[in-house]
């Protein structure tokens, strides 16, 4: 008798088979991402209105990190630039990749610390902090940001101990001494408070916080007479500021008209005026609608000893507003410098018509014998 040969139940191997391929599917999603590294979260804060200068250079580094996400110096600098630029949420994630490829980067350790105080998630920039000074015992500034982060959250006896370490390191900083002054008197040791306070307020007269500080503590030691005369010439701003370098190397960086402005004009303060019409160019770039920006780089021009390189930043400017006295003058001074005495009253009569308290033009006409 012949054995019957099975047939196979091709209905039952096709459901075996689907249920196999449903369970590899399953096992790759629920167990792939334990195998696979996820890729890095690159932010990307190019928006509508951002200045054309910023776009350009945010959108150049991130392009860096997109083409080189292991890269270490292409995310430092790409934190960098959204730290600079004030985009703090997508910086404190450009931080967190570099601090991940290199955890002993305490510059980076350190502005990641103050963007997270900045985003609210101040007991994770505490431990930050606590790891730099680890790092930079003899780094003044970070012992200053613990007491300010201290202060901020109400913890005085902590405030004062970090400002007496940060003082330890750098005793002449005046916004160390303030700062341990407040934590005083903020524990009622208003007589310390007093001490340090009356020689800051002596040294730094226009220093807001210092002033109130002091008038502080002149109420809370009973001295009603004196809080009241010194808060009726109460300084309206703050002008004290820590000396820190890693910030400054961060803020340098910022390329958006205002910060530009500011620092070419601090060029300007120290002489460098060369480098103060980098930075104004820079600044024109984000507000080409500015008449100041222009007027003030032909100024710098003028400066350098070169009228013929400032006539057409004038030019611009008066271009932009007709009714700007002061980059009249200004053109005024450049055309006598290169001997073109009639341009020259021209624009010394246009600036003292838009403003007849223009003493230098008047004073430039008169000496021309135009008046």
């Amino acid at each position: 008798m012949t054995a019957e040969i099975p047939r196979p139940h091709t209905r039952s191997n096709r459901t075996m088979l689907l249920v196999a391929g449903l369970l590899l599917i399953v096992c790759a999603v629920v167990f792939a991402p334990q195998f696979l590294a996820d890729p890095p979260l690159i932010p990307n804060p190019i928006a509508e209105g951002m200045e054309a200068a910023v776009k350009r250079v945010i959108g150049s580094a991130r392009a860096d990190v997109v083409a080189n996400p292991s890269s270490e110096p292409a995310w430092r600098r790409f934190a960098n630039l959204l730290d600079s630029h004030d985009l703090n949420e997508e910086a404190v994630i450009a931080y967190t990749h570099v601090l991940a490829l290199n955890p002993g980067d305490s510059a980076s350790r350190y502005n990641y610390g103050l963007l997270l105080e900045y985003v609210g998630r101040s007991d994770e920039a505490l431990i930050e902090f606590e790891t730099v000074v680890a790092a930079r015992p003899t780094d003044s500034a970070p012992h200053h940001r613990i007491g300010e982060l201290h202060a901020r959250e109400g913890r005085q006896a902590e405030a004062e101990a970090a400002f007496r370490r940060a003082l330890e390191i750098s005793p002449d900083s005046q916004i160390s001494q303030r700062g341990l002054a407040i934590a005083l008197n903020a524990l009622g040791k208003t007589g310390e408070a007093i001490a340090l306070l009356e020689p800051l307020a002596a040294a730094v007269p226009a220093d807001r916080g210092t002033t109130s500080s002091l008038v502080q503590a002149y109420q809370r030691n009973g001295q009603p007479e004196k809080a009241a005369a010194l808060n009726s010439v109460l300084p309206p701003a703050d002008t004290l500021a820590l000396r820190d370098p890693i910030r400054h190397a961060v803020v340098s960086l910022a390329v958006d008209s205002k910060s530009c402005i500011d620092r070419a004009k601090e060029f300007e303060r120290s002489s460098q005026f060369q480098l103060a019409i980098q930075a104004f160019v820079l600044a024109a770039e984000g507000a080409p609608e500015s008449a100041a920006i222009p007027d003030w780089i032909g100024r710098n021009y003028m400066r350098l000893g070169q009228p013929r390189l400032a006539i057409p930043h004038f030019d611009r400017s008066v271009a932009l507003d007709p009714g700007r006295a002061n980059a009249y003058f200004n053109r005024g001074s450049a055309y006598e410098s290169t001997g073109n005495r009639t341009e020259a009253i021209g624009d010394y009569r246009r600036a003292a018509t838009i403003d007849p308290e223009h003493k230098l033009a008047k004073a430039r006409l008169q000496a021309l014998g135009a008046l």
